[in-house]
C-alpha cells in the first residue's frame, strides 16, 4: 500500500517514515504542500497524511485543490490545533480524518487503515484504485484526467488496448508521447504543463519487461495506446 507523508519537520517526518515502512507501508515523504501537488499529479497514492502547517503551500490549501481536481485520495490531516472548529474547517475542506499532535503511532496506523478500507465504491461492477475506476461491464475507465475504453485481444499473442478521447491530435504515430514532458498541445505552458513523466515511465517498464507498448492517433480525435505481449 503506498502512502504519501507531508510533515515539515524533518526529525518528525524521518521517523513516520521510517514506523510507516516498518508496518508496511510503501511511503514517499515531503516537506511542503507543493510537493504534495506535484507527487499527486504524477504518482496514485492508497493515502495521504497531511501536516496543516507547512511552507510554499499550507496542508489545508493543499487540500482544497485537490478536492478541486477531484482527487478523491483518502487524506489524514495532522496539527497542532486541537480545538474544535479547527477540526470543523480540516474536514469541511475535504479531510477524511484528523488526528491533533502529539499523537500515538497506534492510533495514526489505526486511522490508516480505517480509511483505506472506507476507500471504494459501492457499485459492484466498479473496481477502483485511488480516484481510478473500472466498470467490469463495459470495460471503461474512468478518473479525474477523462475516460477510456480497454479492450483485451487473445490469439497467439495478446494485445490489451486502450482508447482514450482527445481535444486534438496529430493522426498516425505518436511515439513521442512517450518522451518526458512532452506536450501535444504546443499552447500549453510550463504552468498548465504537459504529459508528465508517467508515459515515459510505463515505456521504461515495458522495455524492461519484453513488452512493446506504441501509441498512435487514427483519427485525431483519439490516442490508442496498445501493449502487445
Amino acid at each position: 500500500m503506498n502512502l504519501l507523508l507531508a510533515e515539515d519537520e524533518k526529525a518528525l517526518n524521518t521517523a513516520l517514515t521510517e514506523i510507516l515502512k516498518r508496518s508496511g507501508y510503501n511511503v514517499t515523504s515531503v516537506f511542503n504542500g507543493e510537493d504534495v501537488l506535484l507527487y499527486l499529479k504524477e504518482y496514485t497514492y492508497d493515502a495521504v497524511i497531511l501536516d496543516i502547517m507547512m511552507p510554499k503551500i499550507d496542508g489545508l490549501t493543499a487540500l482544497k485543490t485537490l478536492r478541486a481536481d477531484k482527487n478523491c485520495v483518502p487524506v489524514i490531516l495532522l496539527t497542532a490545533k486541537s480545538e474544535v472548529e479547527d477540526k470543523i474547517i480540516g474536514l469541511d475542506s475535504g479531510a477524511d480524518d484528523y488526528l491533533a499532535k502529539p499523537f500515538e503511532v497506534k492510533e495514526l496506523l489505526a486511522r490508516i487503515r480505517a480509511i483505506t478500507r472506507r476507500k471504494g465504491t459501492t457499485d459492484e461492477n466498479l473496481a477502483g484504485f485511488s480516484d481510478i475506476k473500472l466498470n467490469k461491464d463495459d470495460c471503461s475507465m474512468s478518473s479525474a484526467g477523462g475516460e477510456a475504453t480497454l479492450t483485451l485481444k487473445g490469439g497467439r499473442s495478446k494485445k490489451l488496448i486502450i482508447e482514450n478521447t482527445v481535444e486534438s491530435v496529430k493522426k498516425g504515430d505518436l511515439s513521442e508521447f512517450f518522451e518526458r514532458f512532452y506536450r501535444a498541445d504546443e499552447s500549453r505552458n510550463s504552468e498548465t504543463g504537459g504529459h508528465g513523466i508517467g508515459l515515459s515511465i510505463a515505456k521504461e517498464i515495458a522495455d524492461k519487461s519484453g513488452l512493446k507498448i506504441t501509441a498512435n492517433s487514427p483519427d485525431g480525435k483519439s490516442v490508442v495506446f496498445t501493449v502487445n505481449f
